[in-house]
C-alpha cells in the first residue's frame, strides 16, 4: 500500500492523535465508551478500507492490527517520554548510567547478536522505527489482499 494513503494515512493520524494528548493511551479499549468521536472514526477507518478487496468482517479486522500497532508504539513513546518527566533523568542519561554494565554484560558470547546491533548504533539514534513498522504491517495487509486476487 502506498505510503501515506488510505489505512497508512489513518494510523499516522491516530499517531499525531496520541502525541497530542497521550492520556487516550490510558484508556482501556476493552468495552469502549462509543460516543460520537468514538464512532466517527471507525466510520472514517471503515471507509478508507473499502473497496480494497475485503469484505466487510475483514475490513473490520484488519484495521485492529493497524490500531494495535500504533497504541503499542505511542505508548513506549509516552511511558519514555513521562518516565523522563517524573524522574527527571532524560533516556540519554539513563542508558549512560546503565552503559558500564551493558559493556560488560554484551562482552559475553551469551549475548552475542545483541552486542552486534547496539554496536551499530540502532538505540542510539532518535528514530522511534514507527514508519518502519507501520509499513511491514501494511506490506502484510497488501500481500493478504493481493493472495485472493491471484
Amino acid at each position: 500500500m502506498a505510503r501515506g494513503a488510505g489505512p497508512g494515512l489513518i494510523a499516522r493520524q491516530s499517531w499525531a492523535l496520541y502525541h497530542r494528548h497521550s492520556r487516550l493511551l490510558q484508556v482501556s479499549q476493552a468495552r469502549p465508551v462509543l460516543g460520537p468521536n468514538a464512532l466517527k472514526g471507525m466510520e472514517e477507518g471503515l471507509r478508507v478500507v473499502d473497496g480494497i478487496g475485503l469484505n466487510e468482517g475483514e475490513m473490520m479486522a484488519m484495521l485492529t492490527p493497524i490500531d494495535g500497532y500504533v497504541v503499542g508504539t505511542a505508548r513506549t513513546v509516552a511511558e519514555a517520554s513521562q518516565a523522563a518527566q517524573r524522574t527527571g533523568i532524560s533516556d540519554e542519561q539513563s542508558w549512560e548510567a546503565q552503559a558500564p554494565f551493558l559493556d560488560r554484560i554484551l562482552a559475553d558470547d551469551h549475548y552475542a547478536t545483541l552486542a552486534r546491533v547496539t554496536q551499530a548504533g540502532v538505540f542510539s539514534g532518535v528514530d522511534d522505527g514507527f514508519d518502519f513498522g507501520l509499513q511491514r504491517v501494511l506490506d502484510g495487509i497488501e500481500t493478504f489482499i493481493r493472495s485472493r486476487s491471484a
